[in-house]
């Protein structure tokens, strides 16, 4: 019986306890955290064109829930690109990055018991371990050199197995982390760039 009701809880990991519409979308940040652009120097005397793309269907689904990956990347990726850079919609600029969604994996795993205090009450719930493995391909041109990288990031994060925000936040952390290695690999490629704090992403809901 215990692993019938494991089971059926990783059923509906990422929603709310009962029955929830295949429609019920899980909403991503769509600017980066403070800890984010913390980490990013501004090269505002770069010009560059970017593009960006998806390999991801929209909206993104996993079990019943749509998430809506492929806009809110492209929303943290302009938030950072116009940060960072002086953009332009010219393509023949000296410096260009083109980003793709390549792939993205979500897994869930048991976590144990947690228990829950609010005020006087306490309960006890399932925990539940949301991992997010995100990975982009990234191709970069300046001085007519090309320069391609894959950019892997996992956001993993255990939280309570009711809560739709547990799978939120391990997908947003991948989300953010990739916006950093992205700052990181353009930085080695364009020169230039601060030094990178090693801190965990933390995502902000």
């Amino acid at each position: 019986m215990r692993r019938i009701s494991a089971i059926l809880a990783l059923s509906f990991a990422l929603i709310t306890v009962g029955c929830a519409p295949p429609s019920q979308v899980v909403l991503l940040r769509k600017t980066p955290t403070s800890l984010v652009m913390a980490n990013i120097k501004s090269e505002g005397a770069k010009t560059v064109f970017y593009s960006f793309d998806s390999k991801m269907p929209h909206p993104f689904q996993f079990k019943d829930i749509l998430i809506d990956l492929n806009p809110s990347y492209a929303s943290n990726l302009s938030h950072y690109m116009n940060y960072k850079y002086a953009v332009v919609k010219d393509e023949s600029a000296p410096y260009k990055v083109s980003v793709v969604i390549d792939t993205c994996f979500i897994e869930i795993a048991e976590a144990g018991a947690q228990t829950v205090s609010v005020g006087a009450i306490s309960r006890v719930v399932e925990g539940l371990t949301v991992t997010t493995t995100l990975t982009v391909k990234v191709r970069a041109e300046a001085g007519g050199k090309v320069t391609e990288e894959d950019i892997t990031m996992v956001g993993e994060y255990t939280g309570n197995i009711e809560n739709l925000s547990t799978g939120q936040i391990s997908i947003s952390m991948a989300l953010e982390g990739s916006i950093l290695l992205l700052d990181r690999f353009l930085n080695k490629v364009f020169g230039g760039g601060a030094e990178p704090v090693d801190e965990p992403i933390q995502s902000d809901i």
